[in-house]
């Protein structure tokens, strides 16, 4: 007779809305790192900011896997976070105010420009029934639960073996990450990660997401950018052209000429010592236009101090309610398509303006496609 081991795992599915989730975290019902939870990547602020824009606007998340454990003492029931660790923590952050709503929220039919880059606490500051109607969408929203009991003392060799078809059933590869895979790009993916110095990894590292290689992405926009001559369109189709176009004209990139000049870019950039967080300026589209503003002053002789001067006005001005056209100009320019080649050509020309009007420098944006 053959022996037979019955399934030690008990499962059932619930939902409970995140006014119920804060309510029971306050009440310590919630143990995040238990022994046997793997380490999982932390998350960047873009994916922290999608997830919340996902919750504002009623879009389904992946379930939380939790544990449950009853204290035989005091008769309460307490939980492992076996998986979705880094969506609860998401929440409980944009509570405390750790990071804002996307730039980009009103992009879609479901969101509203009035919530563009706003902070929890500047949400609840705001009144009318469009806001009411949002704030009830965020504490109302279910979030899926799975529950585990565990019948017998193998709980880390079960727990692993979650773990691990939860990541066969991992996401698709992303555009980035498709263009990696592709042998025809291998070179010239080797020289546009060439360029991503010790500047662009600290500031990329909360502003995309690193593990599903959007730096390289962001590093390859700056890169054609200078190779095109004019300011691009970071739509997958466009950027999937440019590495199309300059991997069959590999031999006429003038590579070391355009490394001389993204260097030199980025360490203007990195010398104007911005207060990214401060400014709440971390994000990719902030960051493209801020590269475009250094190219201009390298190119017309503006001194550091000059610039710095003028981009702490600015974005002082930008998160204030005074009223400024270049600064009124930026924010349009966040309103909604924010990574097009039109949209963020006004980003840098409303920088470059700003910056004009507060200093003796004279000159134009650069590229005029």
């Amino acid at each position: 007779m053959s022996d037979f081991k019955k399934l030690s795992m008990q499962r059932s599915s619930n939902n409970i809305t995140i006014s119920e989730y804060m309510e029971q975290h306050s009440l310590d019902k919630y143990h995040y790192s238990p022994e046997y939870q793997r380490h999982s990547a932390v998350w960047n602020t873009e994916q922290k900011s999608f997830l919340l824009d996902s919750i504002f606007k009623n879009y389904p998340m992946p379930p939380v896997f939790l544990r449950s454990k009853l204290d035989k003492d005091t008769g309460k029931t307490k939980y492992d976070v076996v998986d979705g660790k880094q969506r609860l923590e998401t929440i409980r952050d944009f509570i405390e105010n750790k990071f804002t709503l996307p730039e980009n929220f009103g992009d879609d039919a479901y969101g509203s420009e009035i919530l563009n880059g706003l902070t929890f606490t500047e949400i609840r500051g705001l009144s009318g029934p469009e806001v009411d109607h949002f704030m009830n969408n965020f504490w109302s929203y279910k979030i899926p639960i799975e529950y585990i009991n565990i019948l017998d003392n193998e709980e880390g060799k079960i727990v692993n073996t979650i773990f691990d078809r939860l990541n066969r059933y991992g996401e698709p590869l992303n555009d980035q990450e498709l263009r990696n895979a592709n042998a025809n790009f291998y070179d010239l993916i080797k020289l546009i990660k060439s360029l991503k110095t010790p500047f662009w990894s600290e500031r990329l590292k909360d502003a995309v997401a690193v593990n599903r290689m959007e730096d390289d992405e962001f590093i390859s926009e700056l890169f054609f950018t200078l190779l095109e001559k004019q300011w691009i369109d970071s739509l997958p189709s466009k950027i999937d052209d440019l590495y199309m176009k300059w991997s069959d004209q590999l031999s006429m990139i003038p590579f070391e000429e355009i490394k001389t000049t993204f260097l030199e870019i980025t360490q203007y950039l990195s010398n104007l010592n911005i207060e990214y967080d401060r400014f709440r300026i971390k994000g990719p589209s902030h960051l493209y236009a801020l590269w475009g503003f250094a190219k201009h002053c390298i190119e017309t002789s503006v001194s550091l101090d000059k610039a710095r001067s003028a981009l702490d006005h600015f974005y002082t001005l930008r998160n204030s309610k005074d009223k400024d056209e270049a600064v009124i100009q930026y924010k349009q320019s966040m309103s909604s398509g924010t990574k097009m080649a039109t949209k963020r050509k006004r980003r840098i020309e409303a920088l470059v303006e700003f910056l004009e009007r507060h200093s003796s420098g004279n000159g134009s944006v650069g590229y005029n496609e």
